[in-house]
């Protein structure tokens, strides 16, 4: 830890390893007690990173597992830990390890666009997976099949990886599959899918599943009489 004063030691209530730290100028994360800390920065606001601002109480959300942040004078953050709390120590001596990933459900409208001066609608689903080590990550999602339907590569971090996937596909997955109707972008069709990851020789898998939209005419774009 930085030497400035610590306002705040939270341990997590699902895994008594894990220890978070306020100090005058960010969060820290203990995996081994207090052994040893880590800042955490960028996982608190998604695509923001937190303020140089002190931090003077922490709160965990026991339903929810999400780490709340508050600042002095500059708001509340949150952050989901869940992940954090699986990083056990036989986990984090893996030398890649992906999580589970959540199902979606299938709309028609993805790829739409409500009116002419909106973005068309997409889909996204996360992969998060950890690697000892930093190096480039080979991933791919294949159907029921076997048929690998799209790939991809991230540059991992050591620790915590996070991926977003748009749920598109190469190009049609059936005789009948169509393409966004704004976008002519492939998205995946309902059915089951497996994720391959790929870091230095070490391979791991997950499944997740397009589910099939709830009954009833899909909710496009308003047509104009």
């Amino acid at each position: 830890l930085p030497l400035e004063p610590v306002n705040a030691v939270v341990e997590d209530p699902v895994n008594e390893d894990l220890l978070y730290v306020g100090t005058d100028h960010g969060v820290y994360a203990s995996f081994d007690r207090g052994e040893s800390f880590m800042l955490m920065g960028g996982q608190l606001t998604g695509d923001e990173h937190l303020p140089n601002a002190p931090v003077h109480d922490l709160k965990v959300h026991p339903r929810d597992s999400e780490l709340i942040v508050g600042t002095h004078g500059r708001s509340i953050y949150v952050v989901d830990v869940s992940h954090l709390q699986l990083l056990t120590n036989e986990l984090r001596g893996e030398v890649l390890h992906v999580f589970d990933t959540e199902d979606v459900r299938h709309s028609e409208n993805w790829g739409a666009r409500n009116n002419s001066w909106s973005e068309a609608r997409e889909a996204t689903i996360e992969f998060v997976y950890w690697a000892r080590e930093g190096g480039e990550v080979a991933i791919s999602i294949a159907s029921e099949d076997g048929e690998v339907v799209y790939s991809m590569d991230d540059s991992a971090e050591r620790g915590l990886n996070y991926v977003d996937y748009s749920l598109t596909a190469n190009g049609p997955l059936t005789d009948t599959h169509e393409a966004g109707e704004d976008n002519h972008v492939y998205y995946l069709i309902p059915g089951d899918y497996t994720v391959s990851l790929t870091l230095n020789g070490t391979g791991v898998e997950t499944t997740f599943s397009v589910n099939e939209p709830p009954p009833g005419p899909p909710r496009g774009r308003k047509k104009t009489p």
